[in-house]
């Protein structure tokens, strides 16, 4: 869905960039979840649809790729220690951890486990961020 929306202003020879505008200014604020994925991945994602915003689409999208997914799009995962390392590459707002609960292949019930252990180098303001704050605003729970 996010890489979807994201291509949809790319180049191709022969079509209407101005359609591509329009199309990317209608879908600019739908929120979007890339659910059980994992974290680690996507800094490598995040710097190259940079460099492909600065090499071919500066004049088609007011923001840097990366811009739009850190306004709007959120990433979750169970156990992800190389991508905690990177939180501050991906954006701490972009992050919502979860446990998978009831599914047998998640970490519950050992939840607090995988978060002490994997969050261990990060705040707790950070670890509140990711683990409760950042789901809650965006399924509209808290301000």
């Amino acid at each position: 869905m996010v890489a979807e929306r994201m291509s949809c202003c790319d180049r191709v020879p022969g079509r209407d960039r101005r359609a591509d505008r329009r199309r990317c200014a209608r879908a600019s604020r739908a929120p979007s979840g890339l659910v059980e994925s994992g974290i680690g991945w996507l800094p490598y994602v995040l710097d190259r649809i940079n460099f492909e915003y600065e090499d071919r689409f500066r004049d088609l999208m007011k923001m840097k790729r990366s811009e739009y997914w850190c306004r709007q799009c959120k990433a979750t995962f169970q156990f992800d220690p190389i991508g905690t390392k990177l939180v501050d590459d991906i954006g701490v707002e972009t992050l919502m951890w979860g446990s998978d609960y009831p599914h047998t292949d998640g970490v519950w019930p050992e939840s607090s486990k995988y978060i002490k252990e994997q969050f261990a180098g990060l705040s707790p303001e950070v670890v509140h961020k990711i683990t409760c704050e950042n789901a809650g605003k965006f399924y509209g729970l808290i301000n």
